[in-house]
């Protein structure tokens, strides 16, 4: 291995670090991207889902409300 460090020669080596530096930095920089975008998104579906939850409840009040009040009427018109 020390003759092919040789053979390189001091450039080689040097052009062989700043090609593995940059490459590494890379994907360092790909790595918190996606982390980045994978929490942004965990977040955004997060607040759909929310959103989604307090509609439904909305809903669901609304037609309770709804069929209490013909019960009360179908059981009003009966007494």
């Amino acid at each position: 291995m020390g003759g092919l460090a040789n053979r390189i020669g001091f450039r080689g080596r040097l052009v062989t670090a700043m090609v593995a530096l940059v490459a590494l930095v890379s994907l360092l920089i790909g790595a918190l991207l996606m982390v980045y975008l994978f929490e942004d998104e965990k977040r955004r579906a997060l607040e759909q889902l929310s959103l989604a939850e307090r509609i439904t409840n909305e809903v669901i009040e609304r037609r309770t409300d709804i069929e209490l009040s013909r019960l009360a009427s179908v059981v009003g018109s009966r007494i």
